[in-house]
């Protein structure tokens, strides 16, 4: 049981990686490039994401 539980959080951290570069891509070809723009960016979406 603790093996499952252990894979499943590493397959929690590996998809959350991969999430995180496509939401930094999706920012980017917005038209921000700075990487202050691009935290507020994120910063905003996770809110949105948090309350919805």
């Amino acid at each position: 049981m603790n093996g499952f539980l252990q894979g499943y959080n590493t397959m929690d951290a590996l998809a959350g990686l991969a999430f995180g570069v496509t939401i930094i891509t999706a920012i980017r070809q917005m038209g921000k490039r700075e990487d202050k723009s691009i935290a507020i960016g994120a910063m905003s979406l996770g809110r949105v994401a948090w309350f919805s």
